[in-house]
Order: structure tokens, then C-alpha cells, then sequence
């Protein structure tokens, strides 16, 4: 009975559950940290696509952005998928569901893309940048 009272009170309004299959992302944040000097803010359009390291690796490790607000990828080993929604200026919000864990050389594109909260451009090359500002990955369309 304790542990049911105590999930219930985890579970209310403000808590961070993840998105149950069907959900999308809500709306993008509406503050934003900066994006590098000379990179312009990302649209939904400009971000739908393939997306992969600049470094090859055998193992092809990518994101894939679709016009229908979901994404899937891989690290090269793992596979990964969830939701995005990019709003103003680039602010970008992504959710991630469960992946495997295997160990293997590659980048983990997926775990950075879930990890960042603005999207820009420098050039072709997309760049993510994470909730403080820090550059997380440049990526590009493949």
C-alpha cells in the first residue's frame, strides 16, 4: 500500500515520465541557450532527413528525422527512436524510448541528439547544442 501512495505521488502533475507509444513531444521550450557564432536556428524543414558524423565509421551510426515529428537511429550497434519537435530559433525538444546497450565503435548520435535543446546550422552542417550551451555534435545529412 506504501508503495503504491508513493508511486502516485511520483506520478503527478510536473513529473518527468516519458512519452507512451502514441505521444509526441510537447511544445518546444521557449528560452534557449546560444548557438556558436555563425550558425543559424534550424527548422523543421531544414532538420527532416539522414543524419551522420563527418567521420565514417563501418558501423554507420546516424539519426533520421521524419516530417511526421519522430526519429529513429543508431549508434552502429543499438537501436534508438523517439519524438522531436523543433519550435523558434532552433529550440529543439526530443524524447528517446529504451535501447540496448552493446558496446561497439561508433558515435552515439542518437544519445546526443536526445540530449540536446537547439539545433542550428553552420553551412550544411547541423549542430546540437545541449540545454547549457555546449556543443554536443556536428552532423551531416547522409
Amino acid at each position: 500500500m506504501l508503495a503504491v501512495a508513493l508511486l502516485a505521488s511520483c506520478a503527478g502533475p510536473g513529473a518527468d515520465a516519458p512519452l507512451r507509444p502514441g505521444e509526441t513531444a510537447g511544445p518546444a521550450p521557449t528560452t534557449a541557450p546560444p548557438l556558436p557564432d555563425g550558425t543559424a536556428p534550424a527548422t523543421a524543414g531544414d532538420l527532416v532527413g539522414r543524419w551522420q558524423p563527418g567521420t565514417d565509421y563501418a558501423t554507420d551510426p546516424h539519426v533520421v528525422l521524419a516530417e511526421d515529428g519522430s526519429w529513429t537511429g543508431t549508434d552502429g550497434c543499438n537501436v534508438a527512436d523517439g519524438t522531436w519537435r523543433v519550435g523558434a530559433e532552433g529550440r529543439l525538444v526530443v524524447t528517446s524510448g529504451g535501447h540496448t546497450e552493446i558496446g561497439c565503435e561508433g558515435e552515439p548520435v542518437p544519445d546526443l541528439l536526445a540530449r540536446s535543446s537547439r539545433a542550428g546550422f553552420d553551412g550544411a552542417v547541423l549542430v546540437l547544442v545541449d540545454h547549457d550551451g555546449v556543443e554536443l555534435a556536428r552532423l551531416e545529412r547522409g
